[in-house]
């Protein structure tokens, strides 16, 4: 895998990327159920702020006696833009759905926790309930 800075034209490759470049495909289900082979990076990060694309090349590794890897397909992602820091505007959001999902299938990947108000929210809500039930029953 590599990383192209989209801030020139043409794109150049860069090595800003930290962590684990490398994975092997896991048969799971996707948003709609159906099987797809889904491959994560937990520990992916791009080390420099600006837009980018990442390049994704699926080989097949070698067998020996052969020690060459046969490429049989490259892959663009979407652009997407790396923050300093104190200027990411994304933690106050939830995981998305698709992350959810995959860690329920056993994807060992990092989940952003509910917020304090969240989850104070929420045991307000379960106590009211639970106040709820109590009256409904004498």
């Amino acid at each position: 895998m590599s990383v192209l800075n989209l801030a020139g034209s043409p794109p150049v490759a860069s090595r800003n990327l930290t962590g684990s470049t490398g994975a092997s495909g896991d048969l799971l289900r996707g948003l709609d159920g159906q099987l797809g082979i889904f491959f994560a990076f937990p520990d992916l990060s791009v080390r420099t702020e600006g837009v980018y694309t990442l390049k994704f090349s699926f080989t097949m590794l070698p067998e020996p006696p052969i020690m060459t890897s046969t490429l049989f397909a490259t892959i663009f992602s979407a652009p997407f833009e790396i923050y300093q820091a104190k200027r990411f505007p994304g933690m106050n959001t939830e995981s998305t759905p698709l992350s959810k999902k995959l860690f329920e299938q056993g994807i060992r990947i990092p989940l952003r926790k509910e917020t304090r108000v969240g989850r104070l929210k929420q045991l307000v809500e379960l106590d009211l309930e639970a106040r709820d039930e109590l009256e409904d029953e004498e």
